[in-house]
């Protein structure tokens, strides 16, 4: 559709069969700004975690290439892990990014909690970032 003012709007579909019976359908719907990248209900799971974690998040940038990194650093703030990848998107939730607790020397982590920070960037450039805790045990 062409760029549509911001609001409520409503569309109305009318049909005919091949005896001229009519049937008519309304949609409303609201039109909003552009509103930056948004990234929430942002989770690893299962957290606590023994092996593995997965984690995930909703978007506001429906079937996109989105680029990400996940950094995992200990309670004093040191970096052990990143991860980089870029995923499409099936509407606004991300696929599983899986993790095995290694550092990225390959070694595991000591048990204990962690702090974790994805940060997301669309394709022209737009950035958001959440930060949240996950437990090694």
């Amino acid at each position: 559709m062409p760029e549509m003012e911001e609001g409520n709007h409503t569309i109305v579909i009318k049909a005919w069969d091949a005896a001229n019976n009519s049937s008519e359908l309304s949609i409303t719907f609201r039109v909003l700004k552009k509103e930056g990248l948004t990234i929430y209900n942002v989770i690893n799971y299962p957290n606590p975690f023994t092996a593995h974690t997965s984690f995930r998040f909703e978007h506001n940038r429906p079937d996109t290439n989105l680029k990400l990194r996940i950094r995992i650093f200990t309670a004093f703030g040191k970096l052990v892990k990143t991860i980089n990848e870029t995923i499409n998107t099936n509407g606004n939730r991300s696929s599983d990014i899986n993790w095995e607790g290694t550092t990225d020397y390959g070694g595991m982590l000591s048990p204990g909690v962690y702090i974790y920070q994805l940060q997301v960037t669309s394709a022209d450039g737009e950035m958001a970032v959440k930060s949240g805790k996950l437990v090694l045990l």
